[in-house]
């Protein structure tokens, strides 16, 4: 009798200790469940295709979706004077077959189609003329401004470049690529930043004439770039008064 009464003991004891093992495997699953590298420290590239989708940070209303009443619209309108007319004239009768060779027109329809003319680099040449006088002497033509090598890029060009460097902020070996590749004009990075430092040279006085009139200013504005703090967007532009 003590001998099963010992051996239900021992049974006991062990279902104790693996309903407490499993207690505790439970707790660990259901904490995996509710994990994302939102509220871990895992990666987000650990979720896998059980990503969730992204949540919008808008309120709903109940405005429908789309331009709102009273909202004038950007739709593309015709011009009336179009770049190029091509004209389009049937061959044959739709119905017969007849040919329509000298057919009077009826009515005709106009569509327009909006695009872009090929880029490509246009390419200037400037033939200098030296003459000789019936005094022996040799006079050269006067060089045109801005032309000071055998083979140069035009303002143009130039101006793209520092344009897309200082305005749009691509970096110079992306700069380089859009130029070649859009206009055909393989530019150098090196190019590129002897163009911005001439940009920028000849807006000397400028900035100076800047800050007098800054200073010069009742209200000053300080533009910082805004960032989302507990769902809000905090940071933008404010008037500060001068001191």
């Amino acid at each position: 009798m003590l001998d099963q009464l010992a051996s239900l003991r021992l049974v006991v004891a062990e279902q104790s200790r693996l309903i407490e093992a499993l207690r505790v495997e439970n707790a660990e699953l259901r904490a995996r469940l509710g994990q994302s590298p939102r509220n871990s420290s895992k990666p987000p590239s650990s979720e896998g295709y059980e990503k969730p989708g992204p949540r919008s940070r808008r309120q709903q209303t109940d405005r429908s979706p789309g331009g709102q009443p009273g909202h004038k619209g950007h739709t593309l309108k015709q011009v009336t004077a179009p770049d190029e007319v091509l004209i389009h004239v049937p061959a044959v009768c739709g119905v017969c077959g007849e040919s329509l060779a000298g057919a009077p027109v009826a009515s005709s329809e106009s569509r327009q189609v909006f695009d872009l003319p090929p880029i490509t680099v246009w390419i200037t040449e400037h033939r200098i003329r030296h003459l000789r006088c019936s005094c022996g002497h040799v006079t050269m033509a006067d060089v045109p401004a801005g032309v000071g090598a055998p083979a140069q890029y035009g303002p143009r060009v130039r101006a793209l470049g520092v344009y897309l460097l200082t305005v749009q902020h691509l970096p110079l070996k992306r700069t380089a690529e859009l130029i070649s590749d859009l206009v055909g004009a393989p530019v150098s990075q090196g190019s590129l930043v002897s163009w911005q430092a001439e940009a920028a040279a000849g807006l000397d006085g400028f900035d100076e004439a800047l800050v007098r009139g800054l200073s010069a200013a009742d209200v000053l504005g300080a533009d910082e770039t805004g960032i989302r703090v507990d769902g809000k967007l905090v940071g933008c532009m404010r008037p500060a008064p001068r001191h």
